[in-house]
């Protein structure tokens, strides 16, 4: 920390003085917590985001003060609690957050910011889905070793696909009424478990690229719409690839061999030109 601040020290006092945006500020009160300190870190693509701490007053309150140039998000919480908020703030926010420390997540409430509060509302409702395959998952376990399980398995297979859709048809409608909303980019990022997104990137393509469409031309310089851009490009030419390798497979497998002849008459065979450059 002490090479980072030396390191950093003089370009901040530079920006320090030329910035002149609007600052950031959040703050709240967190009751009940057995803490005295509350977190703040930035949600950067690498993973690497500073984290701030505030001590909470007598009464838990605690405000912090920043400055940014576009839009970031923010996981917040108290203490070694788990549960953690994420906020969305953009330059010129006034945050504000009232919650219990011991339920911070379903307790808190947000104001000062529509997009933080279209955050909770995404959090919320993905919270809700977790809850129920994380359910399924549990009564699936108790009943292992049941003579009735494989038609218990498919029951409940039929609820975990349904929680599954409901949560997909959820965030599509979100989407759909909020295309310019920042808080999209959670949205289409989304996870209810560590391999499973609640978006499949192939066959939910045009949901990315409506994002993509509403943020990039406002929000190019922000990281996160810069890594939507250019994943879509991505998956995109990732989609293009599997088509042409369902193409082949569909003609029988790789493409044939083309046999021409030569300016000299005789037979010569593109394969055998492998690696070099052609001109027909």
């Amino acid at each position: 920390m002490r090479k980072l601040f030396v390191f950093l020290v003089a370009p901040l006092f530079i920006y320090s003085c030329t910035y002149t945006g609007p600052k950031v500020v959040i703050k709240g009160k967190i009751e009940n917590s057995k803490s005295p300190y509350v977190y703040l870190q930035e949600l950067t693509l690498d993973g690497n985001g500073i984290t701030d701490s505030m001590l909470l007053d007598n009464s838990g309150s605690f405000k912090f003060k920043f400055e940014i140039t576009y839009p970031m998000f923010y996981s917040l919480w108290v203490g070694k609690e788990n549960k953690i908020v994420t906020l969305l703030a953009k330059p010129g926010d006034r945050i504000k957050i009232k919650g219990r420390a011991d339920n911070l997540l379903n307790s808190y409430t947000v104001s000062g910011s529509d997009d933080s509060k279209d955050v909770q509302i995404l959090s919320r409702h993905l919270n809700k889905t977790i809850t129920c395959l994380d359910s399924l998952n549990k009564v699936y376990q108790q009943f292992q070793g049941n003579r009735n399980i494989e038609n218990i398995h498919n029951i409940l297979s039929m609820n975990y696909d349904k929680c599954l859709q409901d949560q997909r048809q959820f965030s599509i409608s979100f989407i759909k009424k909020n295309p310019a909303s920042f808080a999209c980019l959670m949205a289409l990022y989304q996870k209810v478990n560590a391999q499973t997104y609640v978006f499949d990137k192939e066959d939910d393509l045009q949901y990315f690229v409506s994002v993509d469409s509403a943020l990039f031309r406002k929000y190019k310089e922000a990281p996160h719409v810069n890594a939507l851009h250019t994943n879509i490009q991505q998956m995109k030419e990732q989609k293009n690839a599997l088509k042409l390798q369902q193409m082949l497979s569909i003609m029988g497998g790789k493409a044939q061999d083309i046999a021409m002849p030569s300016q000299k008459g005789d037979t010569v065979r593109m394969s055998s030109f492998k690696g070099k450059v052609i001109l027909l």
